[in-house]
């Protein structure tokens, strides 16, 4: 909408935060070098390396866009904190994104024209889109009501996989891995990884196994990242030299073996996967199918449920 009709656009952004520009994304090696920025990321900048350091509060802010930018020059610390990395924008989007009214407050009651701020504007409109502020995983335990997930939702729900909850048995959670250079992709295959688990293809671990693998991996990564409320599924990042979305991707697919054949893909075999963030697609594409009966013969589950 606000693409459409930036001039009768307001956007309400009380946190202000980067956003990416598409161009960023599709430089050669890019999700390489985001993904070993990450992982050098440290709560103190005094802990950081250099070159993590020079990347992060020299080259990156330097590049990013925003029309409500932080005062902070690390995008990293504001990417941790909730930012919006995740906000990639064209040279197009980002000239209409600049037409736009910006207003720093929060909305407070809706009015009979719009909309009234807490700084005492109103903002006449016709449409609101709730686009910000908006924290997930504090409603999961309303919805699972008598299932003890974890000891707090404040930081997000730790999955397996960034999917799957050993105590929500044929609930899959797609889009839980964030930020993602790729989301498109990755969510694709993690859907594709859910229908095979929910037709008995790809077998999951033990509930005992991945219980212990959640609770490890909520312990490291409440030791290693600041607070947010997305802090849960920031953490692929601590993965170190497989944390990029290839490495994710071609894991979820070696799950599905008994629909693929043995050889998955991998990065050496298929250079092209080196010039964009689009290197998820690549696993896929790569991926030797394989269609005889056998490998279809599975009984699915009665019900699962897709989040």
């Amino acid at each position: 909408i606000g693409q459409m009709q930036p001039h009768k656009t307001t956007l309400i952004m009380r946190t202000p935060h980067y956003w990416t520009p598409r161009w960023l994304l599709l430089l050669p090696f890019f999700d390489r070098i985001a993904y070993a920025l990450f992982s050098g990321y440290k709560v103190n900048k005094s802990d950081r390396s250099w070159l993590t350091r020079v990347l992060d509060e020299v080259f990156m802010p330097l590049v990013a866009v925003g029309i409500n930018r932080p005062d902070s020059t690390s995008l990293l610390d504001d990417i941790m904190n909730g930012g919006g990395l995740h906000v990639c924008t064209t040279s197009k989007q980002y000239r209409n994104a600049k037409l736009w009214r910006l207003e720093k407050s929060q909305p407070k009651e809706f009015t009979e024209n719009g909309l009234l701020l807490e700084n005492g504007q109103e903002v006449e409109a016709d449409v609101v889109v709730f686009g910000t502020g908006f924290q997930p995983t504090r409603a999961f335990q309303e919805i699972f009501e008598g299932v003890e997930l974890q000891d707090t939702l404040d930081d997000g729900l730790y999955l397996y996989k960034y999917i799957y909850h050993p105590k929500l048995p044929n609930v899959f959670f797609l889009g839980f891995k964030d930020p993602s250079l790729n989301m498109p992709s990755n969510a694709s295959i993690q859907s594709l990884w859910t229908m095979f688990c929910a037709a008995g293809i790809a077998q999951l671990p033990a509930l005992s196994d991945m219980e212990e693998m959640i609770s490890t991996r909520q312990q490291n990564t409440r030791q290693s990242f600041p607070f947010s409320h997305r802090r849960a599924y920031y953490d692929f990042f601590l993965a170190g030299e497989s944390s990029c979305d290839y490495s994710y991707t071609v894991d979820l697919l070696r799950d599905c073996k008994g629909f693929f054949g043995k050889r998955v893909a991998s990065f050496w075999c298929h250079p092209a996967n080196i010039w964009s963030s689009g290197a998820a697609f690549g696993a896929i594409f790569g991926a030797e199918i394989i269609t005889d009966d056998e490998s279809n013969n599975a009984v699915a589950s009665d019900s699962a449920a897709l989040v």
